[in-house]
């Protein structure tokens, strides 16, 4: 979990780009600022990220019958795929 602040964001934004840099994902694309402003919190649109990811690593709960996290893990890790949980538990 990541403070909605300017050091939040930053730290979260820095993360996001060295795991997913690479298939030219923006950070600031997945994050909700109306419910982040609220909660205090930054709100990661888990549904979008699971959308581009499909576009990126194909149909893989069918193809591959694995879960979002599964797939993370086997593409580009488990740190990473960690680091995406974090973002919206």
């Amino acid at each position: 979990m990541y403070r909605n602040n300017a050091q939040g964001r930053a730290d979260a934004a820095k993360k996001f780009t060295k795991y997913f840099g690479k298939d030219d994902l923006n950070f600031s694309e997945y994050i909700d600022d109306k419910v982040s402003a609220v909660t205090g919190i930054v709100e990661f649109d888990i549904i979008k990220f699971d959308e581009r990811l499909h576009e990126i690593v194909g149909n893989y709960d069918e193809q591959y019958h694995c879960s979002m996290k599964e797939i993370i893990k086997r593409h580009y890790g488990n740190d990473v795929a960690n680091f995406i949980e974090s973002l919206f538990l």
